[in-house]
């Protein structure tokens, strides 16, 4: 390895290390202040459940067979970029609900 490689890869270890370092910082102090995950017991669809749901669709979804994403691919509206986007929605909703029922949030209605 060459003296400009070894630099290279030193530089990106280091970056890498203050970006995590960062990082926990970063979710040391608002991690208590958002959920606190033993006494938030009232949840209607937690986002720890979307994850696990994701992931098993992420595998039924690579094990299907090709006539299906084929299918899928081919049809008149463009069903990865809708299932995409509602999943994120879904996700971003389901935290902030997360957040909202463990800060005891209430809403006002006037």
């Amino acid at each position: 390895m060459s003296g400009l490689s070894k630099y290279i890869k030193t530089e990106i270890l280091n970056g890498y290390e203050l970006f995590t370092a960062w990082f926990s910082d970063l979710a040391s102090r608002l991690t208590p202040e958002l959920v606190n995950s033993t006494s938030s017991n009232f949840s209607i669809f937690g986002f720890s459940e979307f994850i696990s749901a994701l992931a098993l669709l992420v595998i039924v979804y690579t094990v299907t067979d090709i006539r299906y994403k084929f299918r899928i691919s081919v049809a008149p509206i463009p069903l990865l970029k809708i299932t995409y986007y509602s999943t994120v929605a879904i996700g971003v909703t389901a935290l902030l609900s997360d957040v909202w029922f463990a800060k005891n949030i209430s809403y006002s209605h006037s």
